[in-house]
């Protein structure tokens, strides 16, 4: 039985090939065609939101991506891929898990605050994650064969939805944000193992990178300082750092000394004997 076993391949266990698989997203795409814009919209707002550092804007992320993983769980996972994969339950609740987590640890408790600095490595890094997810992420799938009509969006497809968490996430101090992307992490390996098997090796490849960067970014400084110690806080550097025009000051006039006194020989008084 052992020896049979190992005859399969892991296409043998997928229940639809590659035309299903991406014909799944233009009928979701086709019924819903008006939420892919304003997912986008939503998302783009959130990052400029997080970049200014607008009040609350990491509860407002966490409303956002909780909105985004919900949608997901259901029109993509209950929706379109339960009619061809019965165990797509099983994502469905781990993205309803993850959206109860962002408003219960995000939303609610703001347990996602404070914010890195804007101009850190995190920072800088989350961006490009968050900009590419959205905007850049569906055009590749589009040049790599499949139709426009069935690009897969933030809100909608669960790939990019996990992948633009991992970058919203990297924004914030808190250590919560470990816990948070472990969902994310955990779908994108999936998919990338699916999309692999079905031999859509450009699609895969391009996932890989995307999620790798975005894990990476978690763990970039939050601090836009380089933590090198700057000249002029070193020991001894006040007077090191002193123009050198300062030697060339002429010297401290030396106050100078009296002459000593001589003694003047006074003229001899002459005593007036004279009579009058």
């Amino acid at each position: 039985m052992l020896d049979d076993l190992t005859t399969y391949r892991l296409q043998d266990f997928l229940l639809f090939d590659a035309a299903t698989y991406e014909g799944l997203f233009a009928q979701m795409n086709g019924a819903f065609w008006l939420l892919p814009a304003a997912t986008v919209l939503a998302g783009l707002a959130t990052l400029v939101a997080i970049r200014m550092k607008v009040w609350a804007a990491m509860r407002i992320a966490a409303a956002v991506m909780a909105a985004a993983f919900a949608l997901s769980a259901t029109l993509f996972f209950l929706g379109v891929y339960a009619t061809i994969n019965w165990a797509a339950v099983y994502p469905a609740w781990l993205f309803f898990g993850q959206a109860g987590l962002l408003v219960l640890l995000g939303t609610l408790a703001g347990r996602l605050e404070p914010l890195v600095d804007r101009n850190s490595p995190r920072a800088l890094v989350a961006t490009i994650v968050t900009m590419h997810t959205l905007l850049v992420h569906p055009l590749v799938a589009s040049a790599t064969g499949r139709a426009f009509d069935g690009l897969e969006w933030f809100g909608l497809a669960p790939d990019p939805t996990a992948m633009a968490t991992l970058g919203l996430l990297a924004f914030t101090r808190s250590r919560w944000r470990f816990l948070l992307a472990l969902a994310p992490v955990l779908w994108l390996t999936v998919s990338f193992l699916t999309l692999w098997t079905l031999e859509l090796d450009g699609q895969a490849a391009v996932l890989a990178a995307g999620s790798v960067l975005g894990v990476v970014a978690l763990f970039l400084p939050a601090s836009a300082k380089s933590g090198r110690v700057s000249p002029a806080a070193q020991p001894g550097a006040a007077q090191e750092s002193r123009p050198a025009a300062a030697g060339t000051r002429r010297p401290a006039r030396q106050p100078k000394q009296a002459a000593p006194a001589t003694l003047v020989p006074s003229a001899p008084v002459r005593s007036d004997t004279r009579r009058r």
